[in-house]
């Protein structure tokens, strides 16, 4: 090998500090010194005495020249990035181990801060979907309610017209019975008297009316005379004779043959509720009488003064 190759390898070496490169650069140089026209060795012949040897062949100093440039460029170039690399390695390393290390938070990304509307969109489905399967599930447990009390009303409704007819027929057995227990009464021998007490008893009813709507027209009177007397007496007359027909017509019921009043009998109701009217208006026709007298006793009294005044 050469002197020029030995220094261009030597000079790569150094440089580049990487193997892989100082070997491509040996192989280049190797192949440069390899393809020139002499050798670097000595030869030495077979007939030459020891310590005797040829002058080594000369490299031609241009090719030489040349090709140890080509392989310094290469050399220099491809060593120069990784050059760079461990100063900043070290350079690196150098600051960790002087300064204390400091931990930062690397701050987020605008994009991770804005709000994901793809997000919202989602929680709105879930949202969406859950009222959703609840209303169903309400719809259907009310559709179920009120199937069951549908059914409940039919098979209600069922029995109460059952028993509405049951009742019914009963209803229309026992107004049947009664009506022929008032019948068998009628027929009855002592059926007239009843007869003369009904009819008694409307008489006085009519009259008992008829004297209460006069007595009430006294008060409408224009003035206290002589007719106003007058009228005054004839309304204590009909009253006294319509309290004489509630006595007769009281006593003409409750003489009435026991057989009428029977408690399973109808006309034992009727009797007895016939009974209190004549009462009830007995009283109506006692307080009559004490409403037309104290008319009359006023009406006495306003003509006496009228005759003192003249």
């Amino acid at each position: 090998m050469s002197t020029s190759a030995r220094r261009q390898l030597t000079k790569g070496a150094v440089g580049s500090g990487a193997t892989g490169n100082a070997r491509i650069a040996g192989k280049s140089a190797a192949s440069s010194a390899a393809s020139g026209p002499t050798s670097s060795a000595t030869a030495k012949p077979k007939g030459a005495p020891n310590g005797v040897s040829k002058r080594p062949l000369a490299v031609p100093p241009a090719t030489s020249r040349a090709a140890g440039k080509a392989v310094t460029s290469r050399v220099v170039s491809n060593a120069r990035p990784t050059t760079r690399v461990q100063a900043a390695s070290g350079t690196l390393n150098s600051s960790s181990t002087s300064q204390p290390s400091r931990v930062t938070k690397p701050a987020a990304p605008a994009s991770t801060v804005k709000s994901n509307p793809g997000g919202d969109d989602l929680l709105n489905a879930a949202q969406t979907l859950a009222w959703s399967f609840m209303s169903a599930k309400l719809e259907d447990e009310h559709g179920k309610a009120e199937k069951a009390i549908m059914a409940a009303f039919e098979a209600r409704s069922l029995e109460l017209d059952a028993e509405e007819e049951a009742v019914a027929d009963a209803r229309v057995r026992y107004e049947t019975e009664q009506l022929l227990e008032f019948y068998e009464v009628l027929s009855h021998k002592e059926a007239p008297a009843l007869r003369a007490v009904t009819k008694s008893f409307l008489q006085h009813e009519a009259r008992c009316s008829d004297v209460s709507r006069k007595v009430m027209r006294l008060d409408n009177a224009p003035d206290y005379d002589l007719v106003f007397l007058h009228t005054c007496n004839l309304l204590l007359v009909l009253i006294d004779e319509q309290l004489e027909s509630a006595s007769r017509l009281e006593s003409d019921i409750v003489e009435l043959p026991d057989v009428f009043y029977q408690e399973p009998s109808r006309l034992n109701a009727v009797l007895q509720g016939l009974l209190s009217m004549v009462r009830s208006q007995k009283d109506t026709l006692l307080e009559s009488r004490l409403v037309v007298q104290a008319q009359k006793k006023i009406a006495y009294m306003s003509l006496e003064l009228q005759s003192l005044e003249l």
